[in-house]
């Protein structure tokens, strides 16, 4: 099998991608355990990041915004007796990386 680099722009996108799920993932689980709706878990996000609700409802398009804002939602998790972790938010290069690479590998046939 030969070795796969993916490019930066399918790095980037893969990040993108990833981020976006982290915040979906974020808000099923503090739903989950605080059985609170969106809107209320929305407002703890605004007040927990120090952002305007619109800014953090383009999260669910764009992704969370940078790692203090990432940070600020894990310690509002941590409150609410939810475990997450910034890189679930923020995905690190290396995985950015390899998730192209695996998904060639196992889905693509080559």
């Amino acid at each position: 099998m030969r070795h796969y680099t993916p490019s930066h722009v399918e790095i980037n996108a893969m990040s993108h991608e990833l981020s976006q799920h982290g915040y979906d993932s974020y808000l099923r689980h503090m739903k989950a355990r605080t059985s609170l709706k969106t809107d209320d878990i929305v407002r703890m996000m605004v007040k927990a990041a120090g952002l305007t609700a619109i800014q953090v409802r383009k999260w669910k398009k764009d992704g969370i915004a940078n790692k203090a804002c990432a940070k600020a939602l894990c310690e509002l998790a941590e409150r609410q007796g939810v475990c997450f972790g910034v890189h679930m938010l923020l995905p690190t290069k290396a995985v950015c990386q390899q998730w192209p690479e695996h998904d060639r590998h196992n889905f693509s046939g080559r």
